[in-house]
């Protein structure tokens, strides 16, 4: 009977020993399970953001560049800047050097005097198109004309160098007329022969040529036709002279033919 009852106690005790332990496993599993639940929404959360970053990753090796299987005309093309040539300014600022020359006539108490060739190189700054600015060199020298009233033979020689404006109007894109005037000093001298008898004025000169000599100004105004084929200009030139002897002063008229060069 004791042995019955210690083996009832015994057998007693080991089921309540196992029915302990199986009840705390079933507590812990309960515990872990209430755990994952609770966890789950962040565990769902956490997965979806991993998916987006693979999904994103997948994307952007999908969308990588492989140039080497790209030619250049692939690519995409940028429309090329347009080239603007530069034109001529109006503000240009040229210089050109030229020629003139032509006939003149030479006249002294509204009497002709003379009748010779004149030549006048020129330097011509082109401020712009309409305006311009011009030194000159006048030089002439005639052949000996004999007085038929005095039988006075006479030679006459003129240096001259004068500054000019000139006022250019535009008639075609080649053609333009300018309006040129100024002045400056002049040097002339004057070579007379007398007749047989010697008498000049009423004065003998025992000399074969009278020498006169002066120094004084003279001014220039001039009307020229001007044909630009750059960087060649065609002139063709009517101008009026004038000279301030302080006894007599002379007037010369001629037309004048040139060519210059623009720089």
């Amino acid at each position: 009977m004791k042995r019955i009852i210690t083996t009832i106690l015994l057998f007693t005790i080991f089921f309540i020993f196992n029915s302990t332990l199986f009840s705390k496993n079933n507590s812990n599993e309960n515990d872990l399970a209430e755990f994952d639940f609770l966890n789950e929404p962040q565990k769902k959360s956490d997965q979806s953001t991993k998916k987006k970053e693979q999904d994103s990753t997948e994307n952007i090796n999908n969308n990588d560049f492989n140039f080497d299987n790209y030619e250049d005309d692939d690519f995409l093309s940028f429309p090329e800047e347009e080239t603007v040539l530069p034109t001529k300014s109006s503000s240009k600022k040229e210089v050109s050097l030229g020629f003139k020359g032509g006939l003149v006539q030479i006249y002294k108490r509204s009497t002709k005097k003379y009748t010779s060739f004149a030549i006048n190189p020129y330097a011509l700054y082109h401020y712009s198109d309409l305006i311009g600015f011009s030194l000159n060199f006048d030089f002439c020298i005639t052949n000996e004309e004999k007085e038929s009233s005095t039988n006075i033979t006479s030679k006459f020689t003129m240096y001259g160098l004068a500054g000019k404006a000139h006022f250019f109007f535009p008639i075609t894109s080649r053609l333009n007329i300018s309006l040129e005037f100024g002045g400056g000093p002049l040097y002339s001298s004057t070579d007379l022969t007398p007749p047989p008898d010697g008498i000049i004025g009423g004065v003998v000169y025992d000399s074969a040529t009278v020498t006169n000599t002066s120094s004084t100004f003279y001014s220039d105004l001039s009307l020229s036709f001007n044909l630009e084929v750059e960087p060649v200009i065609l002139h063709l030139s009517p101008s009026y002279k004038r000279i301030f002897y302080s006894d007599d002063p002379m007037n010369i008229y001629g037309v004048y033919l040139g060519i210059g060069y623009k720089l």
